[in-house]
């Protein structure tokens, strides 16, 4: 069950929370474990408290970000300056799905177009008192929080697929018939 957690100004946990997670690891282990921070990612919605900031506001992006603690998950959301920092017990997380999606990019270099495949994806968390919440994540920041979830004390309740869709189309495309004309 998420809940909010109290931090100080400059964001960080209060010792009171950090207990209440298992505490921090130490300094080593962090660097061992590549950090304890993900990159950001876009909220969509399954947070009520998170859903409050959102409300009334459009056209606006709710970033968040995730700070794995010995035995739990915070999540701190920034929304044009509004912060809101919540934190689950990893035992209350039932699963934590990620669904890539394909992007076929054309890259133009030395006057030549070259294909690759990149990934967006969709992250969704489910605890088990049934809650839902969606995360967009971005192309550049795919593969960093692919690799995130994949930790050892996260990989038991992750589970990572590819969309069988075909390959979404990039700008470059467009890029590549305009250039036709120019």
């Amino acid at each position: 069950m998420l809940r909010i957690v109290k931090t100080n100004r400059s964001g960080e946990l209060i010792r009171p929370e950090q207990k209440a997670f298992g505490g921090t690891f130490p300094f080593f282990e962090k660097l061992k474990m590549g950090g304890t921070g993900s990159s950001k990612m876009i909220y969509h919605k399954g947070i009520p408290e998170f859903d409050l900031l959102n409300k009334g506001e459009v056209g606006m992006t709710s970033f968040v970000s995730f700070e794995l603690l010995k035995n739990g998950l915070l999540l701190r959301l920034n929304r044009n300056q509004k912060t809101k920092c919540l934190g689950i017990q990893l035992t209350h997380i039932k699963v934590i799905k990620l669904l890539a999606y394909r992007i076929e990019i054309r890259e133009k270099r030395f006057s030549i177009h070259k294909t690759k495949i990149i990934h967006r994806g969709e992250l969704t968390i489910e605890s088990k008192d049934g809650g839902l919440a969606e995360f967009e994540i971005l192309s550049s920041n795919f593969e960093s929080i692919k690799k995130y979830f994949e930790c050892p004390p996260l990989n038991p309740i992750f589970n990572y697929a590819i969309s069988t869709n075909p390959p979404e189309k990039d700008i470059g495309y467009l890029i590549q018939y305009l250039d036709l004309f120019t």
